[in-house]
């Protein structure tokens, strides 16, 4: 999509892809059968916060890392790294 329109179409395509599959995903019916009272059950789950941190503390250090990984390879002499970035050629 980058190369045929450019990034505009390609933040488009990705962003319908995302709610077509929002919408494929609500029409899946609730399979769970709720026993008791649903009120008094958590919006979230207390067993999932620690994996849950431990996969957002992963993530949030992936991205800082990511981040400026094309800006240490090219301060490295590994020509070529992240020059198809727009960011990178404004530098």
């Amino acid at each position: 999509m980058l190369d045929v329109g450019g990034y505009r179409l390609a933040w488009v395509c990705g962003a319908s892809l995302a709610l077509i599959a929002t919408l494929l995903a609500m029409r899946i019916p609730e399979t769970a059968s709720l026993q008791g009272d649903a009120t008094d059950l958590p919006l979230i789950h207390r067993a999932v916060l620690a994996p849950g941190l431990a996969l957002f503390t992963g993530l949030a250090g992936t991205a800082g890392f990511l981040g400026f990984a094309a800006v240490y390879a090219r301060d490295v002499g590994m020509a070529g790294q992240g020059s198809s970035s727009p960011c990178m050629a404004l530098s």
